[in-house]
């Protein structure tokens, strides 16, 4: 140094007097005393040729701390002199060396500067920052492009044109050394990285930016060395200045932007239409396509202009017509837009559907651009036949992707706007590309899901479309089944919106489509085997012939005559397919009403037709096939109805009855069931009167009877008229019909005669024309009847039966012998074999038995071994008959109930599982013939027996007797009566199961389109409504034990359908439902409370923790108007109990959860009395709480109850019902409080309650030794719930929040928990967060003692303040944004007190990285412009954070500060504050430098220099990032940052890239993930202070 060294110590002792008044200022007047003196102590006393002065790093932090945009502008312009001296002392080759000190502070002054500080700023400016060399500017060049923008954003300014000249000197310094490229690549970066100063940038780029043109317009005079120059060496940051621009939050930002697009750079340009710019050309297109959101039309104006090269046209001269100028104009730029921006608007739709995620906001933005795009159709229109097909995939597939059905239903309303905003004629372009490219299933998505029914779509164009699938079905056979469907849809549509319009279809159109559908029906029937697409094809045929006017030939010359000779065939098949034949029928039902406008041929072809398909249908009817029988009923009535006035279908059905084949009778006994299908299917299809016989119907039943009659013996006949719920329309029939003549009247006659004896066979058809005036009609009849013979012709042993069944009929009154009864059980065992002969014998036994006959003990045995071997057929029907009528009088039924009820059970399962088969048209399936009809007749005499057993145990009870002997044969008999009971409860179990299933049935495999799902809902419903009327009729003679069985099905299968089953059986309406769930409770945990004839049995291996489940379930599943009829119960139930809870101490936790459904279900009615009952339920709560705090059950110390039932163990059990039984009082509170904290606060228990809860559940857990171990997310739920007036809520949370052990939790339970109680904490208390800032002492003197001392009091005093730094950033995360504001100067205060701590004060500088942690929370959760007084310190300890690692000498920073302060860093290069932005060049390279280095560089940043020296000593470890995430997230955010033990060589890899990382960041246009943010502070926070 130059200067004597006496006078530089005084000068520097001056200086150092001056500085240390800077911590005493307290108001502004302060700070101008403190800088008058420091700019007196710099001019005085400074030797003579000094170039430096000492203590500069002070110097600037006083300095930038007196430009704070708080503080008055006399302050600032007092600073800027003390400014202009140093600058003047150092001159400009000291500040080139010193400029990472000074600048920092100066720079931000021009953004809050006023009109007389500004031109100060300025003058400093230009007289000593912009002459420092353009090397030694290069790193800091950011800063100054930042610096300087905001005094040229407003344009009308008085001093605009000076700043707009120190700007120009800027760029011109750098142009003078060779490095204008640099400025403009800066100034991109610039405004990219700061949309607060975006529009500065603008104002300069709209003056300065030179133009780029294509090729084609460049010319000599240099502009393209002009243009060069803002590319190099990075085109794309041009490309995202520009893209920024327009996705700016300002429209006129927007506005200006667009304005150069059109202008500068317009999309022609080389540097967008180059092949190695086509990302770059993406990314400024897709900014572009956002602008159409705002929907403003001078925004959207610019944009077309842009698009369609409006300034890009020349002109050559000619003079043409103004029609002829815009042909062209458009021409051109439809050219002009196809050539150089669809590619890649194409690709940039593209790129928004790849990258949304599941949220619909991402979802809904293609469509709403497209939706914008199509209002200039020369842009949108050829976008639009691109993205057509992958825009509604994207939909389709986010149909099942979607998180909720709201979203997928949001996203679904802008893709409806956007479908019905194209042209019909582009929308049937697009659906007709779907279908060439074998787009199916998109294809059908859109026809089912969007609107296509606008007339001039339909007439136009869906009746084309329609035709085209119709041609594609057989060119492609693969996709056959779905273009079918789709087929269906389209004509479906066509005559829907034909039907309702009033002008039709383009008959041109309609006959072309008929005839495709013709020829593609044709063509399947003939040649192929794929009859899966004939039901779908056969609709649209109909709805075609419906929608044209004339058929055309091609019916009657392909389709008719394929027709006519399948069907031909039918007399002789013996059984068609129903598939085809039901098509075929629908065919000739469709072209039936259009006879008359047909040609003869083709006439007859249809009318030849009928009586074939009547045979076909006919043979579908047969009782082995009962899934068709209701279609095909249906179809013969269609034909019928149609073709009524030519009677064909009638006199064929009369054809096919009187038809025999052979000796034997099976065909007319098939006939007889068959008309006996169609006869009772009429009955529902065609809704006619039950005493009316249908008209086609009426002779071929008269025909039957005849064949009663007759010379052959017709035996189905007289079953199918004994079978009839009456016979009083046959009779009707008969005698309405009695023509002339005496051969008819003896017909009718013999009619009526056998009528009437069909009706003396039945004691009900017979009572009921007994009772009827139909007698009264036949009277003329009766000596013809009393004069009747029998026939001859029938078989010796026939008749020998007959004979017995006359003699000893029921109605005869004779009693057969006991020999007799022996000889024909005999017989019925023998004849297993001959079924008829075992049928014949089953008859006689049914008619000659009677209550006086002596039944033979072998009886039960042949009756059991017949019930389970006899095939399923009528002579089933009869053995149950037998065993109804005549077991329950035998003295063996109780003894052997159980194997009687045992045989019904399997062989009504059996049967069941015979239905199902036929069904589920499984190739198993049995031959049975009408396994609906067995299954009513075995649980009609399951039902029997089981009554009469019942009734026989509990109505013969002997009278008491009172001798001793008798007392001991009375206390024998007791037990044996005990054990019938509990053989007939057993039964009734069985039973009770068994009706559970087939009320639960549902077809196990699905139907397909030609199954007839009337007949299986008709057969369903009559197997559910038996069984249920079966369970009705047991639940009235055993209710507990029954109620108790299905809750055991319940529990063990936890099927809804059975809480269904419930509600909808009279005997277990909730009035008698709940008081038998209650005593089952009672049986199992308290006897004593109840009668005898309260208890069951207990046979039900069923818990009472199972039973108190199911009456949730069963609670909850109720409506809520219920709860008046049930409350009395409810309330008995609940005071019983807490009357005496020991019995019921394992119950009393999940008893909670039933108060609270109680709770619930009162809050969404009104009653009468429901004040009463809520103060009565709220009692009850109380006293339930208390009892269980009192108690303690298993369970309530929030551990899952290992034996929470006391009947069967979980063995078995569902997972369901495992997850119930394991319920704690914890989480039954978190479900249960919400219902019941209102109700409880309502009667002021609230407080009693909620402070037993925090005392019992709570406080234990808080004060324990394990805390927080032992703490779980219910313990905090629990705690969230209680109401913020509760005493001990407030103290168990501060006594959490202080306890030194807080930060050890779990992060996720921290994040979900803590975080939210906090904040509620906060809200309620204001001084949480000042009391803590209270407790952080200053640095101060460790104290004189030894020093181990020492150094325990520092080490302690650093832990109590790293615990409150801790405290007070997570109270500050864990609130609103800003809230924080009215403690800043506190926290601010102290932040600049630690900051100045040593390793020798206490606390010492190991608090450093909590500090840290407590910076990042004020970045999160306040605003920058609020922490300016916070950027200075900041700044000077992120330096002198850097500086440490540079040092040679051992750091004085640990590997914990360490690693925060990199943190503390990575985070403000990821939010990007605008302050720190000026900083931000001295700790990374914000520069284009940073990816192209250059070699002219003065200065490096900390990162690049701490870089090398970090991996000199340790190995660097390289810390991985997703790359496929979307948005910008913490570097050091992994698990490995927290739990890595050599920190300095995870910071080496950090700092290694960080300049890259950050600069590819900003590169990227990704927005920042703030969640990521938060929880890796939380992960920090919640990380073992002494770790």
């Amino acid at each position: 140094m130059a200067a004597d060294q006496k006078a530089y110590r005084r000068y520097h002792a001056t200086i150092e007097r001056a500085l240390a008044i800077f911590d005493a200022n307290s108001d502004w007047a302060d700070y101008i005393a403190f800088l008058s003196r420091l700019l007196k102590s710099l001019d005085t006393g400074k030797p003579e040729g000094l170039s430096d002065i000492p203590c500069k790093p002070r110097i600037a932090l006083c300095l930038s701390r007196c430009l704070q945009p708080s503080l008055p502008s006399g302050v600032h312009q007092k600073a800027l002199d003390v400014y202009g001296e140093v600058f003047s002392i150092i001159g400009t080759k000291g500040l080139s060396r010193d400029l990472f000190l000074l600048l920092p502070g100066l720079s931000h002054t021009l953004a809050f500067a006023n009109l007389s500080t500004r031109p100060m700023v300025l003058d400093l400016y230009e007289a000593y920052v912009l002459r420092v060399p353009s090397s030694s500017l290069r790193p800091a060049l950011k800063a100054l492009v930042l610096s300087l923008l905001p005094v040229i954003e407003e344009e009308t300014s008085e001093d605009f044109d000076r700043c707009l000249h120190t700007f120009e000197s800027l760029r011109t310094c750098f142009a003078e050394g060779e490095q204008e490229y640099f400025f403009w690549q800066t100034l991109f970066v610039a405004s990219v990285s700061n949309p607060h100063r975006r529009a500065g940038a603008l104002v300069y780029l709209n003056r300065c930016l030179p133009k780029l043109v294509a090729n084609a317009q460049h010319v000599s005079n240099g502009s393209h060395t002009a243009s060069d120059v803002i590319i190099t060496p990075e085109p794309g940051l041009l490309v995202r200045c520009f893209a920024t621009g327009l996705r700016d939050e300002q429209s006129l930002v927007q506005r200006g932007f667009l304005d150069l697009l059109v202008t500068h750079l317009p999309l022609s340009a080389d540097i967008l239409q180059a092949e190695r710019y086509q990302k770059d050309l993406d990314v400024l297109v897709s900014a572009a396509l956002v602008v159409v959101l705002r929907r403003d039309m001078s925004l959207n104006r610019r944009l077309w202009a842009w698009f369609t090269g409006a300034d890009s046209k020349s002109s050559d001269g000619n003079v043409t017509s103004p029609l002829e100028t815009v042909g062209k104009q458009l021409e051109v730029a439809n050219s002009y837009f196809r050539t150089f921006g669809l590619p890649s608007t194409i690709r940039c739709i593209h790129s928004m559907m790849a990258d949304a995620n599941a949220s619909p906001s991402p979802r809904t933005l293609p469509f709403r651009i497209m939706l914008s795009l199509m209002d200039r159709w020369e842009i949108g229109g050829p976008v639009v036949t691109a993205t057509f097909a992958p825009m509604l995939k994207s939909l389709m597939a986010y149909q099942s992707t979607a998180p909720s059905q709201t979203a997928f239903d949001e996203v679904f309303r802008s893709a409806n706007v956007f479908f019905d905003g194209i042209e019909s004629a582009t929308l049937f372009s697009c659906m007709s590309e779907l279908l060439r490219s074998a787009q199916t299933e998109l294809l059908a998505f859109i026809v089912a899901n969007f609107n296509i029914e606008q007339a001039d779509m339909v007439h136009g164009h869906v009746l084309d479309l329609s035709r085209q699938v119709a041609r594609s079905i057989l060119d492609k056979e693969a996709l056959a089944t779905s273009l079918t469907s789709l087929l269906d849809e389209l004509t479906a549509i066509a005559i829907s919106t034909a039907l309702s319009m009033a002008d039709s279809a383009q008959p041109g159109q309609v006959a072309q489509l008929l005839e495709a559908i013709t020829m593609t029906l044709y063509t399947v029937l003939k040649e192929t085997e794929n009859t899966s697409i004939l039901p779908g094809l056969c609709n649209s045929f109909e709805r075609a012939v419906i929608l044209t006017q004339t058929l055309p030939p091609i019916i009657g010359t392909t389709l008719l005559q394929q027709v006519g000779q399948a069907v031909s065939t039918y007399p002789t098949a013996s059984s068609p397919s129903f598939t085809t034949a039901s098509i075929y029928s629908k065919i000739v039902a469709s072209l039936l009403p259009r006879l008359d406008s047909m040609v003869q041929t083709a006439r007859q072809l249809v009318l030849d037709c009928i009586p074939h398909l009547i045979h076909g249908l006919w043979s579908l009817l047969g009782t082995g096939m009962p899934q068709n029988h209701v279609a095909v009923v249906e179809d013969i009535w269609r034909l019928r109805d149609l073709s009524e006035k030519h009677e064909m279908v009638e006199s064929t059905i009369l054809d096919l009855l009187c038809r025999s084949e052979g000796p034997t009778s099976s065909p007319a006994e098939a006939q007889i069931e068959r008309f006996g299908t169609l006869y009772h299917h009429t009955k529902t299809v065609k809704r006619c009167p039950d005493d009316v016989v249908p008209d086609m119907l009426r002779r071929p039943a008269l025909c039957i009877l005849d064949h009663c009659l007759g010379e052959v013996r017709s035996e189905p006949g007289v079953r199918w008229l004994m079978g009839l719920s009456s016979t009083t329309p046959i009779l009707r029939s008969v005698l309405v019909d009695q023509p002339s003549g005496i051969q008819n009247v003896l017909l009718t006659s013999a009619r009526v005669q056998k009528l009437i004896r069909i009706m003396y066979m039945s004691e009900d058809h017979w009572r009921s024309f007994s009772t009827s005036q139909d007698i009264h009609v036949v009277h003329q009849f009766s000596l013809m009847l009393l004069g009747l013979k029998e026939r001859d012709g029938t078989t010796l042993q026939y008749d020998a039966f007959a004979l017995l069944r006359t003699l000893y009929g029921t109605r005869s009154g004779n009693t057969p012998p006991d020999e007799l009864v022996s000889f024909l059980v005999d017989k019925l065992d023998r004849d297993a074999a001959d079924a008829a002969q075992q049928e014949q014998v089953l008859d006689t036994l049914l008619a000659v038995l009677n209550d006086k006959s002596l039944l033979p003990s072998s009886l039960v045995q042949v009756l059991l071994k017949g019930l389970t071997t006899v095939p399923v057929d009528e002579r089933l029907d009869k053995w149950i008959t037998l065993l109804c009528n005549f077991l329950p009088n035998h003295t063996a039924l109780l003894p052997s109930l159980l194997k009687v009820t045992s045989g019904f059970c399997k062989r009504i399962e059996q049967t069941f599982e015979d239905l199902q088969a036929v069904f589920n048209q499984r190739a198993d399936s049995t031959s049975a013939k009408s396994p609906e009809k067995s299954i009513a007749n075995l649980l009609s005499g399951l039902e029997y027996v089981l009554a009469r057993a019942h009734q026989q145990v509990f109505l013969n009870v002997p009278p008491p007797n009172s001798s001793a002997s008798d007392i001991k044969q009375d206390s024998v008999s007791s037990r044996s009566r005990a054990n019938d009971r509990l053989t007939v409860i057993l039964c009734m179990q069985d039973a009770v199961r068994i009706c559970a299933r087939l009320w639960s049935w549902k077809s196990a495999a699905r139907i397909s389109s030609m199954s007839d799902t009337k007949s299986f809902q008709y057969t369903a419903m009559k197997v559910r409504s038996r069984s249920r009327k079966i369970l009705e009729n047991l639940i009235e003679a055993e209710p507990q034990e029954c109620l108790e069985t299905l809750i055991a099905l319940w529990v063990s299968e936890e099927q809804s359908s059975l809480l269904d089953l419930l509600q909808s059986l009279n005997g277990a309406r909730p009035r008698s439902m709940m008081p038998a769930v209650f005593n089952a409770i009672y049986g199992r945990t308290n006897p004593g409370a109840l009668s005898s004839a309260q208890k069951s049995s207990l046979s039900i291996q069923l818990g009472s923790t199972d039973l108190v489940i199911f009456l949730n379930e069963y609670t909850s599943a109720l409506e809520d108007d219920m709860l008046e009829e049930i409350w009395a119960d409810c309330a008995a139930f609940l005071r019983e109990v807490l009357g005496n809870p020991m019995p019921h101490r394992q119950i009393l936790i999940k008893l909670v959860h039933f108060c609270s459904i109680l709770s619930r279900k009162m809050e969404n009615t009104n009653f009468s009395e429901e004040s009463r009952m809520q103060r009565e339920l709220s009692d009850l709560c109380t006293r339930l709480l208390t009892a269980i705090f009192t108690i303690k059950p298993s369970g309530f110390d929030g551990k899952a109850s290992t034996n929470g039932s006391t009947g069967v163990g979980d063995a078995g059990k569902t997972p369901l019902a495992l997850s119930a039984r394991s319920e704690n009082m914890l989480s039954v509170l978190v479900e249960a409080l919400p219902h019941l904290g209102p109700l409880l606060s309502q009667y002021d228990r609230s407080n009693t309650v909620f402070t037993a809860i925090a005392t019992n559940l709570v406080s234990p857990v808080i004060h324990a030794r394990a805390f927080p171990q032992n703490l779980f997310g219910e313990h905090l739920e629990v705690i969230r719930l209680m109401p913020t007036s509760t005493k001990t809520r407030k103290k168990d949370l501060l006594d959490a929040f202080n306890n030194p052990k807080f930060f050890q939790s779990p992060t996720e339970l921290a994040s979900s928990g803590w975080l939210p109680l906090l904040k509620q904490l906060q809200m309620n208390d204001k001084t949480v967060v000042v009391e803590s800032l209270n407790r952080i002492a200053p640095p101060a003197a460790a104290g004189i003692m030894l020093g181990i001392g020492a150094a325990a009091a520092r080490t302690e005093a650093d832990r109590k303040t790293q615990l409150e730094l801790r405290r007070v950033a997570t109270m500050i995360l864990s609130a609103d944004v800003d809230a924080a504001l009215p403690y800043l100067p506190l926290i601010s205060q102290k932040i600049e007190e630690l900051l100045s701590a040593t390793l020798e004060s206490s606390p010492s500088l190991a608090t450093r990285g909590d500090v840290y942690l407590l910076i990042r929370a004020l970045l999160l959760k306040v605003g920058h412009v609020n922490l300016a007084p916070l950027w200075p310190v900041l700044d000077s300890e992120l330096q002198g954070l850097c500086k440490d690692f540079l040092a040679e000498n051992e750091s004085e920073y640990t590997s914990f500060s360490k690693l925060q302060g990199a943190k503390l860093l990575d985070l403000l290069l990821l939010m990007r504050p605008d302050e720190f932005q000026l900083h931000e060049w001295l700790f990374v390279t914000d520069t284009i430098d940073a990816i192209y280095p250059s070699s002219t560089t003065a200065v490096k940043s900390y990162a690049d220099e701490i870089a090398p020296i970090l991996s000199s000593t340790s190995e660097q470890i390289e810390i991985q990032s997703d790359p496929a995430s979307r948005l910008r997230k913490p570097w050091l955010s992994g698990d490995e940052s927290r739990n890595q033990d050599d920190i300095d060589a995870l910071l080496a890899g950090f700092f290694g890239h960080l300049s890259i990382r950050a600069f590819e960041d900003l590169y990227s246009l990704q927005g920042l993930d703030d969640e990521a943010c938060r929880q890796d502070l939380i992960a920090d926070l919640f990380t073992d202070v002494a770790s």
